[in-house]
């Protein structure tokens, strides 16, 4: 893993809210870095409301570390016949091996 310095506080979050994948948090979502706390906006999973939410910078940095893949992985999702916009392809293959997805 290749890791640089971008400095401290408001403009390390400004920095990385840049280069996380959509659908961790996006930079607007940050709303503040003060006196050690970062606070931000995410959306409850149960309730589907948007909530604010304060914690310690190296916590929230874990938080969203968890989500950054190992060296040489790639998020397949987003690639080939599993590709959302790769349906009839994928019902194509299905057919082709005559699998039914049903049955699993």
């Amino acid at each position: 893993m290749d890791v640089k310095s971008v400095g401290s506080g408001d403009k390390a979050l400004v920095y990385l809210g840049r280069y996380l994948y959509k659908g961790v948090i996006q930079e607007k979502d940050i709303i503040a870095c003060k006196d050690g706390l970062v606070s931000f906006r995410y959306q409850d999973s149960k309730t589907k409301k948007m909530q604010t939410r304060a914690m310690p910078g190296a916590q929230f940095l874990w938080l969203i570390l968890q989500h950054v893949l190992p060296k040489g992985f790639r998020r397949t999702r987003n690639f080939g016949f599993l590709h959302s916009n790769s349906k009839r392809v994928l019902a194509l293959l299905q057919e082709l091996l005559r699998l039914n997805p049903l049955k699993f």
